[in-house]
């Protein structure tokens, strides 16, 4: 993931990294890519999510609401982003 980055720093790159550092327990070190990613693109809902775990796993939970909110208000299909809404007791 980190030779993509490098060749061709893409905000998919940048979110699919920050997503693998969350899926091996190394959330913290996946913030800064999620970051980065909604830097170079702010309304994607897919790295909002990404980041939105990232804070859940992190014990960030208003950031992690918010960021599944704002997820949710770009794609409304977002099932993800609803789970996770339900699992830490909110609504959309």
């Amino acid at each position: 993931m980190s030779a993509a980055i490098a060749f061709h720093p893409t905000p998919s790159a940048f979110n699919n990294r920050a997503w693998s550092y969350f899926k091996t327990g190394k959330a913290a070190q996946g913030l800064p890519d999620a970051e980065r990613s909604l830097q170079l693109r702010p309304d994607d809902a897919s790295t909002l999510g990404t980041r939105g775990l990232i804070y859940e796993a992190l014990g960030r939970s208003e950031d992690a609401i918010a960021d599944f909110r704002r997820a949710l208000a770009i794609d409304p299909n977002m099932r993800e982003g609803r789970e996770a809404l339900q699992r830490l007791g909110v609504s959309p």
